[in-house]
């Protein structure tokens, strides 16, 4: 399989799992075999996953725990880490770090959003058991040019919390940018089917 290939099968898996699950021997180790080298190399955690507990995000939504033989857990970004097992080219990109980070420094926005919404799709207008929030009409790749343009970002520095997420670091920018998000975003909840295809639809649109 190509990398494009193995990312969509190993996604097709993680779609077959709930809050609370373990993951069975034979994924784990499919997943092992595709994610530890990122993982030992960027994630900094070693060895070698032997079991996946699929947790709670703060958004209420699974996430893959990757687990070692010591009891050390990570996640981890599927799409670079087949890449890089792949490639062996880990992306350091600047403004895909912080592009991650003011994702992580506007969490608490979406969380606000989540409550004060029901369980149905604002597309098809299904009801979901795990619903993601999408910025529409203006997408958070807009907002965020937007609220950085003419901005030389490769000096706004950027930290890892609890090595998992990205954050500004600045306490000013930082927040200059939450009340930016939460002055002029527009959230909606969308099923986890109609999610997918808007986000294909406007990469589509970026990238022709």
């Amino acid at each position: 399989m190509t990398h494009k290939e193995t990312i969509s099968h190993l996604r097709s898996i993680f779609h077959t799992y709930r809050i609370g699950d373990i993951v069975s021997h034979e994924h784990v180790k499919l997943f092992s075999k595709y994610l530890d080298p990122y993982i030992n190399d960027y994630k900094e955690r070693g060895g070698v996953t032997t079991s996946i507990p699929v947790e709670k995000t703060t958004y209420n939504s699974p996430v893959f725990m990757y687990t070692n033989e010591s009891g050390e857990s990570t996640t981890a970004n599927l799409k670079r880490a087949v890449k890089y097992f792949f490639t062996h080219k880990i992306i350091d990109n600047h403004r895909r770090g912080l592009y991650d980070a003011c994702r992580n420094d506007i969490r608490d926005q979406i969380i606000d959003h989540k409550k004060d919404t029901n369980d149905t799709c604002s597309k098809c207008h299904q009801n979901f058991e795990y619903g993601e929030t999408d910025h529409y009409p203006v997408s958070f790749c807009d907002l965020f040019d937007s609220a950085f343009a003419g901005k030389d970002i490769s000096k706004i520095k950027i930290v890892r919390t609890r090595l998992v997420c990205w954050t500004i670091e600045d306490d000013t920018i930082r927040q200059e940018w939450q009340k930016y998000h939460l002055d002029n975003a527009s959230l909606r909840e969308l099923c986890v089917p109609c999610h997918r295809e808007y986000s294909k639809l406007q990469r589509l649109i970026r990238n022709n």
